[in-house]
């Protein structure tokens, strides 16, 4: 039901003191003609706001801040009228038709000032018929337009100016207030850039601005320390909303089943934004893509609960759910925030939009997010007189982006395909993945680390190529990587004699690299052992010896097969091979030491049994032959 406090003034207690209000409103709007065509006008002087009550109580006083850039002499006076209320959000753009009230006219010179010299004019207003009759009666609430004008002796307009009026029902603090999120949308070329939203967050420290960084603005920042600075001061803690590097499409990556490169490039956003002493919003994402159900599950597993739909498709504030999570979509009303837009008239054009919200309270409670790409073209001032009203108490608070989301109950449709169909890229990419990890244990110091080679595969993956760039860039990617794993240099095959069975020989290897590589030592042959097959090595940039430990398996010529490999022995980096001929026989020492050895054991052997037979038989030494015959 629509709010009666809005309804148009149009009862019967309208008494005849309103009618000859009427007929004096309708009088001098007649008595006046305003300048003839728009060079006249100039001459004459503009009339600006300079700032508004964006409300009044019922019992209270209507101030308005304005210039004036013309002649100012005696006979110049202020006047205007006061129009019946309006309900709908098209009457807020339209000129008023229905006076009700005039406003007397006020010498331009009796008006107040302030330290810059701009006039001050007040309307004091009650609720009430035996109120103060010095106060304009407005009986009930509503958004009462309002014109004013500058008049000359002769009735001449001089200049126009027209606002709304916003009179409350009551309690200011009682009231039921429309939510309204800003997002400031931070521009590294033109519109909003980075010194006015300083300039905007520093005005409105308390406020839950929410702000999002466009593209370039993180390398912007890294380039000047200062404005970092200046930027990282006016945020107040407030954290910044970014999307990942290049904008890529989650959804579109999850359906290659690669979600760990859009983690990848979510990762590297938020370490550069840590490095520059900005905290990232991790729960909020801006997303200009289609959502599917693999997309929302991605997100939903990174913890982003809220996706700020930036994309053509027009969305409600909702949810959409996937297989095992769900996110919260909010949307810029691109509608309402241009209507910020225009060279002039900057305060007067944010309170047209504050009376439209105003209006819409009445009839639609629901959140609205204003700001984001819309805001590229509106006026500093415009912005800030916007911000400034939404931290009046009224009928239209500032709210957090999180309090918009936390309305949103109905469930969205999510989309069945990705925006981009990376299909044609998968085998590429897959190539590119199982090279890159043989890189990455390949590389140890140079100008082209890991990191390069997966900036460029992010940015081949961006939505801002088509499938034939991005197959193209992907090939090119591919090239320039393995032309990496290039560089290492073995001598040609040489011939080597070992005079003992066991030794070493050095192996000149050259990495023309541009930095240290870690290699990995293979050896094969069936006749030579080496001692350091299979050991991992760091190979500085240039010429470098590798001392070997040899060891003969037989005499003779064996061939020795010697290769570097990339850590993971995915990739054989250089090869060579060597001509050992072996003069030493192997095991001939340890064959003489064995015969020594059975030697002195088999004469051991007879000395022991020799003196064990003499000590069995001592008399035996002493007897002699006989010569005697033996008796027959």
């Amino acid at each position: 039901m629509t709010d009666s406090r809005f309804s148009p003034i149009r009862s019967i207690r309208t008494t005849a003191v309103w009618v000859v209000v009427l007929v004096v409103a309708a009088t001098a709007g007649v008595a006046g003609s305003g300048p003839r065509n728009e060079a006249e006008a100039q001459a004459a002087g503009a009339l600006t706001i300079v700032s508004q009550s964006p409300y009044v109580p019922a019992e209270g006083t209507f101030d308005l801040v304005f210039s004036w850039t013309g002649e100012t002499t005696e006979d110049l006076v202020l006047t205007g009228t006061l129009f019946a209320p309006i309900t709908l959000e098209s009457e807020v753009q339209e000129v008023p038709s229905t006076a009700f009230a005039a406003i007397g006219a006020r010498p331009l010179s009796e008006l107040g000032r302030n330290e810059d010299g701009s006039y001050i004019f007040s309307l004091a207003v009650r609720s009430v018929a035996d109120g103060d009759p010095n106060r304009t009666l407005i009986r009930e609430a509503g958004v009462l337009p309002l014109s004013l004008e500058i008049r000359d002796g002769d009735g001449v307009t001089k200049a126009t100016l027209r606002t709304n009026l916003i009179r409350l029902a009551g309690d200011a603090a009682e009231i039921d207030a429309l939510p309204v999120a800003m997002i400031l949308e931070v521009s590294s070329a033109e519109g909003l850039t980075l010194e006015p939203t300083s300039l905007l967050l520093s005005q409105h420290p308390n406020l839950p601005i929410a702000v999002q960084l466009g593209d370039g603005v993180i390398t912007q920042l890294e380039s000047d320390p200062d404005l970092a600075q200046i930027f990282r001061t006016a945020l107040v803690g407030r954290s910044v909303i970014t999307s990942p590097a290049l904008n890529l499409d989650p959804s579109a990556l999850a359906s290659i089943h690669r979600p760990d490169l859009y983690i990848l490039a979510r990762n590297q956003t938020f370490a550069r934004l840590d490095a520059l002493g900005l905290v990232p919003a991790t729960n909020i994402v801006p997303l200009d893509t289609n959502i599917t159900s693999e997309g929302v599950d991605l997100l939903a597993q990174l913890g982003t609960t809220i996706v700020i739909d930036t994309g053509p498709t027009l969305r409600p504030t909702g949810f959409i759910l996937g297989s095992a999570g769900s996110v919260r979509i909010v949307q810029v009303d691109s509608t309402l925030t241009s209507r910020l837009r225009g060279p002039a008239r900057n305060v007067e054009r944010a309170h047209r939009l504050l009376a439209t919200l105003a209006i819409r309270s009445q009839t639609d409670r629901a959140p609205i997010v204003l700001g984001g790409a819309a805001l590229r073209d509106v006026p500093l001032a415009a912005i800030s007189t916007l911000l400034t009203a939404l931290n009046a108490p009224g009928l239209v608070e500032n709210a957090s982006l999180e309090g918009v989301a936390d309305s949103a109950v109905l469930p969205i449709r999510r989309d069945e395909q990705p925006s981009q169909n990376l299909g044609l890229a998968v085998d590429q990419v897959s190539l590119y993945s199982e090279t890159m990890e043989t890189y990455r244990s390949y590389f140890v110091t140079g100008r082209r680390p890991p990191e390069i080679f997966d900036a460029r595969l992010l940015e081949a993956l961006s939505p801002n190529l088509n499938p034939e760039e991005r197959l193209r860039a992907l090939a090119r990617l591919q090239e320039s990587l393995t032309s990496e794993l290039g560089g290492i240099e073995l001598p040609d095959g040489q011939s080597v004699t070992l005079a003992a069975q066991q030794a070493e020989i050095p192996i000149t290897v050259n990495n023309q690299s541009d930095g240290t590589r870690l290699v990995l030592l293979s050896f094969k042959s069936d006749k030579i052992n080496v001692k350091q097959d299979g050991t991992t090595l760091s190979l500085p940039r240039g010429t470098s010896t590798i001392t070997i430990d040899l060891e003969a398996l037989s005499l003779g010529q064996s061939p020795l097969l010697v290769s570097i490999l990339t850590p993971d022995a995915s990739t054989e980096l250089a090869a060579t091979r060597f001509g050992v001929r072996s003069t030493a026989i192997p095991g001939l020492g340890l064959l003489l030491s064995l015969a020594a050895l059975v030697f002195l054991l088999g004469w051991w052997i007879v000395t022991t049994s020799r003196a064990k037979a003499l000590r069995s038989h001592p008399a035996s030494q002493n007897e002699q032959p006989s010569t005697e015959p033996i008796p027959s």
